[in-house]
This record gives C-alpha cells, structure tokens and sequence, in this order.
C-alpha cells in the first residue's frame, strides 16, 4: 500500500490552465447531476436497482479519478461542487440498506426506557414500539450492536417522532458529510497534500454511504479526519479524545490508535504516549460507565453480528470454503499478525501507511466487509495514494448487485463472483503498489512510455 503521490506521471503539463480549469468545472457539473439521478434510481427500473447503481459508482469514480488527474489549481470548485452533491442526495429516500430502520427502532427502544442490549424486535413487550418503528424482518431476532456513544445518537433522533426522525438523521448525517469535506481539505493543506482534494471531495463511496445509505460510520470518517489534524498539531489529548469517541459508535475505526500511539513514542511510556493512550482509555471507559450506570448490558454485542452475517470478504469466503475452521483460523491469525509486524516496521517511517494497513487488517479477515465500512479508508487515501485502496473501494460496491433480485421480488441472494473480482483487485492493487513502491523511478519511465 505504498504511495502513488510520487509515481503519477505528470501528462497534464501540455494542457493549459484554462483548458484543464474548464474541464474540471464541466466534470463537476456531471458529478452534481450524477448524484441527484442516484436518488431516482429505484424508481427508474426496481429490478435493476442494484446494477445501476454499480453502473453510477463507476461513472462517479471515474469523474473523481479524472479530476485528481487534472489537478486543478484550486479547488474550491470541487468543494463546492461536493456540498451541492451532499444537499442534493438530502431528501433521497435510503434504499441500498435498512440500516436506518434499525437506527431509527434502537434510539426509540432507549428512549422509552428499555436496553436496546437486550430486547429485540420480535419481543412481545415491545410490540407497540414496533408498530411505529418497523424495523425489517431480517433484524427482528436480535438486539442491537451499536456502542452506547451511537445509541445516545439514535435516541436523540428518535426523539423527533416516526415521520421526523429519519428526515432528522438523514439531515445529522449529511451535515457530517459536508463537514467531513470541509475539514479534509485543512488536513491535506496541513499535510501539503491539497492535490489529492479530488478522492475526498468527489469520492463516491462518501457521497453514496452518507447520502443514500446515511451510514454510521460517516461519524467515524469525520473523528477520524480531525484526530489526524489535532495529530499533525501534537495535542495528543485531543486525538485520543477523538479516537474514544470513534470506538464508542464503531469499534473497528478505533485501531488507528496503535500506529499513531508507536509514532508518538509507544512502547515507551512518554507525555506523549500517555497523553494520547490515556485520553483514549479515559474517553471510553467515562461513557461505557455511563451506559452501564444506566443498566444497559453493553458488554459482548458484536460476537452476535460476526456469527450472523457472511458478506463481502474474499479471503473468508475462500478460505471458509476449501479449508477447515481450525486451519482458517490458523491462516487469518497469520495474515493478521504478518501485517501487524508490518506495521510495527512502518509506523516510524510512514505513520499514514501504518493506519491503512492497521485498518485493513480486521477488514481483510472479517466475515463480512460491507461497501460502507471502507469509508474510513477515504481521507487515509487522500493522504497517501494507494492502488490497492483505490481498487477496493471501487470494486466492493458491486455487491450491490443482491439489489436487483431484493428490490424487483424480496430475494437476497447475493452472487459470488462480486466477491471473486474484490479478491481479484486486491491482488492486482497489492502487487502494483509493492511494484511501484520498490522501483518509482522505472516505473514511472516504463508509464511515460505506455503512454507515448
């Protein structure tokens, strides 16, 4: 996953300033209308719901890839042209997940006094929740897995009632994506990587995870771009603050925290390491108390969703198929410690490469790898090019294609060869990063030529 930053080849050069200028404003203006026809496209033909939107992911990812190429000189175009494409998708009804139902229908089980730990949908003494909160069948038998810090957020939503509540997230999510944008391009400046604006700013996997799917996980996005700029700024402090939130709406965001903490000094106990690590603990444990004061049973909620769901990972996908449980769990542990070894080796050098590879580590031998899991990977892009990451976040929503069967007749049936082709591109990306990152400057000879 090394950098691209150094080894794209600079093919604009010829192009004027004016020309190239005008070419990025007109690819703008196809984004912003791209994004407002997502939010028409169950209506355009349900039965092929899934595959256009792949179709539209494609044409979206395009744009941004053409875009960063161009590089423009500046880009407020392209941060303006992001927000209008975030307040167009406002007011898009959700139709790639129910995510929201369950958001919608665990805030309002808090709200009126029950522990979303423990009561389910199918519960006989939350029968009158569900009758305003419906919540879809496939998430009836079992209780939530959000952590508390998300909880509270879902309730605070809830609380606007059933018909306003989702307008409200829809709104709350937007909001952090347009923000999310924003502090972006002050972390790239910070960083002296505004080039690289285009893969946030234009990305499609931000615009469609925040603005169709209204996902979580945008949050996290957002904690993640402000702890890496309070980072940059060394309030330590701050950055484990930010991290302990991150964890208590999603876990996995979390890990970051090791490569940052080994940059700052860790294994040695410093004001720094302590600083960063301690603020983190202590974030986390205060609202974990909280909730547990509170008597809801928090502890243990994710072992249920790891069991339940199978879904986008193509090395446990294979391996599941052609190995024994034992021997899986054998090689994921060793893939699993062989990159963290990696990280371990890396993070002094490259503390952004360390947090690709640290976050990429639980997702590459999860069970299930949903699209909207890799937004975290979008600002880490940003700042250190990677084709691997690039490929995989353009690939993974052609799971999407289950939509078409779901949408037209209610059958989830999702095929395998999305998941084949995500394995495929990781390979290809993997192999060309290490290429590219072991000899840059005949790579980079060897591409001028192709292209001559």
């Amino acid at each position: 996953m090394n950098s691209l930053a150094h080894t794209i080849p600079n093919f604009t050069a010829p192009i004027g300033v004016e020309t190239k200028n005008n070419a990025v404003k007109f690819l703008c203006v196809i984004f912003m209308a791209l994004s407002l026809l997502s939010a028409y496209i169950p209506e355009v033909a349900p039965e092929f719901t899934g595959s256009l939107y792949i179709i539209n992911h494609f044409a979206l990812t395009f744009i941004m890839l053409t875009v960063w190429y161009l590089r423009p000189n500046g880009q407020n175009v392209v941060l303006i042209s992001a927000i209008i494409a975030q307040i167009l998708l406002l007011f898009a009804e959700p139709f790639t997940t129910h995510d929201v139902a369950r958001y919608m229908w665990d805030g309002a089980v808090l709200l009126n006094g029950f522990d979303p730990y423990i009561i389910t949908p199918n519960d006989t003494e939350v029968e009158h929740l569900r009758a305003l909160w419906p919540t879809p069948e496939e998430h009836a038998k079992y209780p939530t897995i959000y952590p508390p810090f998300a909880i509270s957020l879902l309730a605070v939503t809830a609380s606007f009632g059933p018909k306003a509540a989702p307008i409200a997230w829809k709104v709350m999510t937007t909001s952090v994506a347009i923000i999310t944008i924003i502090q972006s391009k002050k972390l790239l400046t910070l960083y002296g990587k505004e080039r690289h604006f285009p893969l946030v700013a234009l990305s499609p996997l931000l615009l469609m995870e925040s603005g169709i799917g209204t996902h979580l996980d945008i949050f996290c996005a957002l904690f993640i771009v402000l702890a890496l700029i309070h980072y940059k700024q060394r309030n330590f402090i701050t950055v484990g603050t930010l991290l302990g939130l991150c964890f208590t709406i999603k876990f996995l965001p979390a890990v970051i925290l090791f490569p940052l903490a080994i940059k700052a000094g860790f294994p040695k106990i410093t004001r720094n390491t302590i600083a960063l690590c301690g603020s983190f603990l202590a974030t986390a444990t205060v609202i974990y108390a909280i909730a547990l004061l509170a008597d809801l049973q928090v502890v243990g909620v994710l072992s249920t969703f790891l069991q339940k769901w199978r879904f986008g990972s193509p090395i446990f996908s294979y391996l599941s198929m052609n190995v024994s449980e034992a021997e899986l769990l054998f090689i994921l542990g060793g893939i699993a410690l062989s990159l963290l070894c990696i990280v371990l080796l890396k993070a002094q050098q490259s503390t952004t490469l360390s947090c690709q590879i640290m976050y990429a580590i639980p997702l590459l031998i999860s069970p299930v790898v949903f699209p909207w899991y890799l937004l975290v990977f979008i600002p880490l892009i940003a700042l250190r090019p990677s084709i691997t990451l690039l490929l995989w976040c353009s690939a993974l929503p052609l799971t999407y294609e289950v939509l078409d069967q779901y949408n037209a007749a209610g059958v989830w049936a999702f095929a395998a060869w999305p998941v084949t082709v995500t394995g495929v591109v990781l390979l290809i990306g993997i192999t060309l990063d290490i290429t590219l990152g072991i000899t840059p400057d005949s790579t980079l000879k060897h591409l001028k030529r192709l292209m001559t």
